[in-house]
């Protein structure tokens, strides 16, 4: 049984905001690494012992948040630039994981909340309703019949993945009390949960169903700032509905992927 597992940091145990653990030029970014890494491996250790047989892990905060030393022997890594809009997942994977994981922008008690990227983007729609980077992904896995079937990251996470994945196994390590403060499980503990979070999850894969999503799709993307959506905008897919959004129309998700 093959495993992905889709990692950010923001949704990690101990993690609280953006400047001091999430951005690389944070004082505990160091810390925020080492804690995300330990969160995967336990995701590893758990989905090795219900039967998965191969973990690939894709590093998916921006700067890097895998500690590469650190991480659990039996893992493959897939990390640096140019990674595909796909994430190289195909038909071979059986289940995907989303470990670290933090809800859209805009949602409410939410720690960090954002979508793709906290400086430029302020919101993301999917064929009118507001998506976060876990929706996406999501249909992405079922474009391959692969179902997510574990999220782990505080509270707002948990309820936004159920809208998609009503059955899925999710492991809340915190409660955010907004975008900059928590009440956060001890990272021991957490690890803990995630582990057996994980065996569960493997254990039910066959339960939880792909998340599909018929065509055809159109995507919106609002910017924080002018700038950024005139450099989107010089793509000859993407529409300007205004001087801040962005428009594209596509039958196939895959041309939407992110």
């Amino acid at each position: 049984m093959k495993v992905y597992i889709l990692t950010d940091i923001e949704g990690v145990a101990g993690v609280a905001n953006f400047e001091d653990y999430s951005y690389s030029t944070g004082r505990f970014y160091p810390l925020s690494r080492h804690l995300l890494t330990l969160e995967v491996n336990a995701a590893v250790e758990g989905a090795l012992e219900a039967g998965a047989t191969q973990v690939v892990v894709w590093d998916g905060h921006g700067p890097g948040g895998v500690n590469v030393e650190e991480l659990h022997p039996e893992a493959w890594l897939l990390h640096g630039t140019g990674v595909p809009r796909t994430l190289c997942l195909d038909e071979s994977y059986h289940a995907l994981f989303f470990v670290g994981q933090h809800a859209m922008s805009r949602a409410a008690r939410a720690g960090m909340a954002h979508t793709y990227s906290s400086r430029t983007i302020e919101e993301m729609r999917l064929n009118g309703e507001p998506i976060g980077e876990f929706g996406m992904r999501t249909i992405l896995a079922g474009c391959f019949g692969v179902p997510v079937v574990l999220v782990t990251g505080d509270a707002a996470t948990r309820d936004e993945a159920l809208r998609c994945v009503p059955n899925i196994e999710a492991v809340v390590v915190k409660e955010s009390l907004h975008a900059t403060a928590a009440l956060t499980r001890s990272p021991q503990k957490s690890r803990e949960m995630i582990r057996a979070g994980a065996a569960r999850a493997v254990a039910r894969a066959e339960e939880i169903e792909p998340y599909r999503m018929g065509g055809p799709f159109t995507l919106e993307i609002q910017y924080k700032a002018v700038e950024h959506a005139d450099r989107r905008a010089q793509s000859p897919e993407w529409t300007r509905t205004d001087p801040y959004t962005v428009r594209r129309t596509a039958d196939d998700f895959l041309e939407i992927a992110m």
